[in-house]
């Protein structure tokens, strides 16, 4: 397994010789507990691919090449399309990126597939799957390429029984793997004589290792503890509540205090000094058990606890997840850039950070994915300034936004401006923050301004009132849409402005087309959805699956706009906008949909 992940035999051994040698101590416990396979493996796996994805993969020393390997496939004078189809995805496998060649090794060596691989290495399934998919695509294609150029049809359904034959080409001339028994036996006694020669200076030099060190690792820089920490099999690693601290901190009696002051059962996570600021952060006492509220501290180098400085988070709870901590550190105040600090459970070595999201003209939501490598559970990054609100991280399970002082949304809008220019206004520094484009490549339009009649947002306590809304639409390079609505509420000046959406990606086609908006909920079994629709008299807005029922009364709008009412309307998120004219006329029906997802992408579920 390692010698395939890292494609070198001597490092292979080294890391499955230091795996196992870490597993042997507590072997009789995994034993008891019926894990030890799955606990070896994990270990195994997970090693081989932290060296690979630090050090990268040298050229084999040894063993066949992607251009040696064609011509010792070639068994006969008549070449077979089994023995070519081989050989040709033995190239494909040499040049595969790590992720990708553990993927295929876990498939191949232990019947494993990408969600079960993504269990070994404690990274989501997502990734996982996607590596899986991008090799085999391209092992299919060359599969299929070899069979053509013989004559030979495509054969999808031998891909695995060729794959598994050409791992054994790739390791073909090597020795058999080593006894593990013999591997750890051969490390202790080195370790024994080791420590007779060195004697108590090899005590001191090794008490000196208990300190952390910061290195750059990638495009980011990872903090490792070189003191042993727990395992990445040890349950404290199971709940951000039981972490041990790391950093050079950790066990600070003022930090400790500082932290503890918040409530007896706070912990820190992580204590220690990035480049030109003092961090700390902690998980705050109480929570429920599917999130961690986190806490954070910073201040200038070798500070005290007394100077340290608490950041206000904005967004300080990592949702549906207890087992990583993805925070944003802001920037010193003199200079420089925001860090993003990854923490997580040692098994955790790769993470994947999106400063931006695409969006297209259809309407569709995308984004282009950065690695940050992991040592010890642990890494930083340091990001573009301002931060961006739509950042969004993959790490361990955990798939969101980080917690940090970054604005969710819009920020507090202008009340002595017009509402329009309020919206346009905010819109063009956060769409550019969103999107990594610049503000002046950013074209935005007032499709809508218009009051509306009744509450539009606060029922029934203003009566007599009405609100206001304007609708922009903000067109980008590539000509993609993104609508935001702004609502400005009944009663007295001066009057509340929410923003009802967001960069709402659309169509293209769909530009000034009537639709419908959702509104604040007033009460649990109905829902209020606010329709622009100029030209309309009346409107209903009927669920489009058969098995529901919900739907709206038809309604009068004045001047195309109007507040619409459904019963048991949670029961559906597809809609169907029915639209009449003054004369009793149809005009025509527009599918809505009202799912609550992020239009920046933000989440991979509804919230």
């Amino acid at each position: 397994m390692a010698h395939l992940v890292t494609l070198d035999r001597e490092t292979a051994r080294r890391v499955t010789t230091e795996v196992l040698a870490d597993l042997h101590g507590e072997w009789d416990a995994l034993v008891d507990s019926g894990s030890p396979a799955s606990v070896a493996r994990r270990s195994v796996l997970s090693a081989a691919l932290g060296v690979v994805t630090r050090h990268g993969t040298r050229t084999p020393a040894t063993g066949p090449t992607a251009e040696a390997t064609t011509e010792a496939w070639s068994w006969s004078e008549a070449p077979s399309p089994d023995d070519e189809s081989v050989a040709a995805l033995v190239p494909v496998l040499l040049t595969a990126a790590p992720l990708e060649r553990a993927v295929l090794a876990a498939s191949a060596l232990w019947d494993a597939g990408a969600d079960e691989t993504a269990d070994l290495l404690g990274m989501p399934a997502g990734p996982v799957r996607d590596a899986e998919s991008a090799v085999r695509t391209r092992l299919l294609a060359a599969h299929t390429g070899a069979r053509a150029a013989l004559g030979w049809a495509p054969a999808e359904w031998l891909l695995d029984r060729d794959l598994t034959e050409a791992v054994d080409v790739v390791l073909r001339g090597h020795d058999d793997p080593p006894d593990p028994a013999e591997l750890v036996g051969t490390r202790r006694r080195e370790l024994r004589r080791r420590s007779l020669v060195l004697g108590g200076a090899g005590a001191v030099s090794l008490g000196a290792l208990g300190v952390w060190a910061v290195r750059e690792v990638g495009r980011g820089a990872a903090s490792g503890q070189v003191a042993a920490t727990p395992g990445p099999s040890d349950p404290v690693w199971r709940s951000t509540a039981t972490w041990p601290a790391r950093g050079r901190l950790a066990n600070d009696a003022g930090v400790l205090d500082m932290v503890r002051t918040i409530s007896p059962t706070s912990r820190v996570l992580f204590a220690d000094d990035l480049p030109a600021r003092r961090v700390v952060v902690a998980r705050a006492g109480g929570g429920d058990e599917t999130s961690t509220v986190v806490r954070l501290w910073t201040g200038p180098q070798d500070a005290g606890p007394n100077e340290l400085m608490e950041i206000p988070l904005l967004r300080d709870r990592v949702a549906f997840s207890d087992d990583v901590v993805p925070v944003v550190v802001p920037p010193p105040p003199q200079a420089g850039l925001p860090d993003l600090l990854l923490l997580a459970r040692p098994s955790v070595l790769v993470a994947e950070y999106s400063r931006w999201v695409t969006y297209a003209r259809g309407g569709d939501v995308s984004r282009r994915w950065t690695e940050a490598q992991l040592r010890d559970g642990v890494a930083r990054v340091p990001i573009s300034y301002p931060v961006s609100p739509a950042l969004r991280v993959r790490l361990g399970g955990y798939d969101g936004a980080p917690v940090g002082a970054t604005v969710p949304g819009l920020g507090l809008p202008d009340l002595a401006a017009p509402l329009a220019d309020s919206l346009v206004t905010a819109l063009g520094p956060f769409v550019a923050a969103c999107t990594g484009l610049a503000p002046s490549s950013l074209r935005h339009t007032v499709v809508l301004e218009k009051s509306v009649p009744g509450d539009i947002l606060e029922q029934g306590r203003y009566p007599g009132t009405g609100g206001q809304v304007v609708v922009v639409e903000t067109q980008l390079p590539n000509g993609a849409l993104l609508r935001s609505v702004r609502a400005a509420g009944d009663g007295p000046e001066p009057r509340r402005r929410v923003d009802l959406e967001t960069l709402r990606p659309i169509p293209v086609e769909s530009s000034g087309h009537p639709f419908a908006v959702r509104l604040a909920g007033f009460r649990a079994t109905t829902g209020r959805f606010l329709v622009l629709a100029p030209g309309a008299a009346r409107a209903q807005l009927t669920a489009v699956a058969s098995n529901v029922y919900p739907t709206s009364k038809v309604t009068s709008l004045v001047e195309g706009a109007g507040v619409l009412d459904v019963v048991d309307a949670r029961f559906a998120s597809v809609y169907r906008l029915v639209l009449w004219g003054p004369s009793g006329e149809r005009l025509g029906a527009w599918r809505q949909v009202f799912r609550r997802g992020d239009p920046r992408d933000l989440w991979t579920r509804p919230w």
